[in-house]
C-alpha cells in the first residue's frame, strides 16, 4: 500500500549500511529522493549504485552542505511538483521498521473526514537505544514529532510553509511542530509504526543521573551553537502562544547541558559554542554556522 508517497532523505558522508536502510524503504513508497549535501566520493559512490539498483530513487546533488532544512525544502517540493499526496522525511541513518508507511496510512484512512481535515502529520513510534519511546496500542495526538518519521500531507506546506532554512540544522522540527499547532493542525503518533532512528551524536551509550537511565551521545561542539541558537529564535517566536511548550523546551536544554557538564568530553568548547549561540542569536544571526 504506497499510495502516492514519496520519500525525501537528505544524506551527508553516509555509511555503506545507508542502502540497507534504502531496501526497507523501497516497497513502502512510490518514489525516494535523495538529496546529497555536498558528500565525500565515498558517499557518492554509495549513492550512484542505490540510483542504478533502484528506478524509483532519484538523486538531487548539492556541491556543498546547504543545510538540512534547504535539502529538506528541495525534495519536498520535488515532490510536490511531482503531485505526491504524502511526503515521508527521513534522516540518512533512520530505519523504517516493516510496514511502517502502510501503518500510518491504515491509521489515517480509519478517522472520519471531519477528523482528517485538521491532521497535518503522521508521526511513528521511535526506537531508540532504550527501545520503543511509547508503549501503547492506540494513535494519539502529540504536541509535535521530529523531522525523520514524519508523513506530512501535501496541503500542510501549502498551510504553513516550508521548514526554516535559516537554521540550517537543529530545531527544524521544533519550530516546524510549533507552526503546526499556530494553524490549529494537529500530529497523530501512530504507536504500531516503528522507526529505528539514531540520535545525533558521535557516540550513545546509557548512563544514570539518580537513578534514572538516560542516553547520552558525545556531540560535537558545534552542534550545541545551533541547539541553543535556534532555540532562542523560536522561543522568540512562539512564547506568548505556546509558553507551556516553550518551557517544556527550555527544561529539555537545560537536561542537555547537564548531561554534557557530567558525562561528555571537551566540555570548555561546548561552553563556548553554547554562549555563542546564545549571541548570535540576540544579534539575529542565523544561516550556516562560519
Amino acid at each position: 500500500m504506497k499510495s502516492n508517497v514519496c520519500a525525501v532523505i537528505v544524506t551527508y558522508n553516509t555509511d555503506r549500511e545507508f542502502i540497507q536502510r534504502i531496501h526497507s524503504l523501497y516497497q513502502q513508497v512510490e518514489r525516494i529522493i535523495i538529496v546529497d549535501n555536498g558528500s565525500n566520493q565515498n558517499t557518492r559512490e554509495v549513492l550512484k549504485n542505490i540510483k542504478q539498483k533502484f528506478p524509483n530513487v532519484e538523486l538531487i546533488e548539492n556541491l556543498e552542505n546547504v543545510g538540512l532544512a534547504s535539502a529538506l525544502n528541495q525534495g519536498v517540493q520535488e515532490a510536490l511538483k511531482n503531485k505526491f499526496d504524502w511526503i515521508l522525511t527521513l534522516d540518512d541513518d533512520s530505519e523504517v521498521g516493516p510496514g511502517m508507511v502502510p501503518k500510518m496510512l491504515e491509521i489515517y484512512s480509519s478517522f472520519t473526514d471531519e477528523r482528517k481535515i485538521n491532521i497535518a502529520m503522521l508521526a511513528p513510534n521511535y526506537i531508540i537505544l532504550k527501545g520503543p519511546v511509547f508503549h501503547r496500542s492506540d494513535p494519539f495526538e502529540v504536541p509535535g514529532a521530529i523531522t525523520s518519521g514524519s508523513l506530512i500531507k501535501k496541503d500542510t506546506f501549502q498551510k504553513v510553509g516550508f521548514f526554516r532554512d535559516d537554521f540550517f540544522i537543529y530545531c527544524i522540527d521544533t519550530e516546524f511542530s510549533l507552526r503546526l499547532r499556530k494553524y490549529h493542525l494537529k500530529v497523530i503518533l501512530v504507536p504500531n509504526a516503528f522507526l529505528k532512528h539514531q540520535r545525533g551524536g558521535e557516540r550513545q551509550e546509557i548512563r544514570s543521573i539518580f537513578g534514572r537511565k538516560t542516553v547520552v551521545s558525545n556531540n560535537s561542539p558545534w552542534k550545541y551553537y545551533y541547539v541553543f541558537r535556534n532555540s532562542l529564535f523560536t522561543y522568540a517566536d512562539y512564547w506568548r502562544t505556546e509558553f507551556g511548550s516553550v518551557l517544556i523546551s527550555i527544561f529539555s536544554n537545560l537536561h542537555i547541558i547537564a548531561k554534557m557538564l557530567l558525562f561528555e568530553k571537551n566540555r570548555p568548547e561546548k561552553i563556548k559554542m553554547i554562549l555563542k549561540g546564545g549571541l548570535d542569536a540576540l544579534r539575529g544571526k542565523s544561516g550556516k554556522l562560519q
